[in-house]
């Protein structure tokens, strides 16, 4: 990476930086019906990051590990798919933007549980209707109760709307998305998670 804002200036982060993480994964899926589906799903990867941040901080940033499972059920019938998935990601650790200097930093490791529920239907031949909804909750692993918020992490998140198509190919869609995510700013846990 090549700094084209600063070259040659004492904020200036040039260079390049090389690491390799084996990322595994696997899933199992059991049908006890023709239109029923139980699944998990569990694996490790690494979770984007700035180039920036792994430039200031050398290999031991680069690509850190993110560690994640997932257990759900779908069901599908004519017309019809609904599905309910519960899911937990650790972070090796968590990246928090530093608009002092327009950056990320790394912070402490988090960790996320959550539910996913979706549900598609066929209203008429011509009009279908979608729903998606996301619970999470997210908490820093290495705070005290209370001061383990993550700042402005999601909570809850919508998304859904209806698709019409007529019978030469042309659609038309009217979407929405909605998002509610955690208020608390607490300061002083933000000072001790990036220390």
């Amino acid at each position: 990476m090549n700094d084209k804002l600063n070259p040659g200036l004492p904020g200036d982060i040039t260079g390049s930086v090389t690491r390799l993480i084996v990322g595994p994964k696997g899933n199992l899926v059991f049908s006890p019906a023709d239109n029923w589906d139980l699944y998990f799903d569990a694996g490790s990867g690494f979770h984007s990051t700035d180039a920036r941040a792994i430039l200031a901080g050398g290999a031991s940033t680069a690509l850190p590990r993110a560690l994640g499972a997932e257990v759900g059920t779908r069901y599908t019938a004519p017309g019809l798919t609904v599905s309910v998935a519960f899911w937990g990601l650790d972070l090796q650790h968590e990246l928090v933007y530093n608009g002092d200097d327009g950056t990320t930093v790394e912070s402490g490791a988090t960790r996320r549980l959550g539910i996913d529920l979706g549900a598609r239907r066929q209203v008429l031949t011509w009009l279908w209707t979608d729903l998606d909804m996301a619970v999470a909750r997210g908490r820093y692993r290495n705070l005290p109760e209370g001061e383990d918020y993550i700042p402005l992490a999601p909570t809850l998140s919508l998304t859904g709307g209806l698709t019409a198509r007529h019978s030469s190919g042309i659609e038309a869609t009217l979407r929405f998305r909605g998002m509610r995510r955690s208020s608390r700013l607490n300061r002083n846990s933000m000072v001790k998670c990036i220390r």
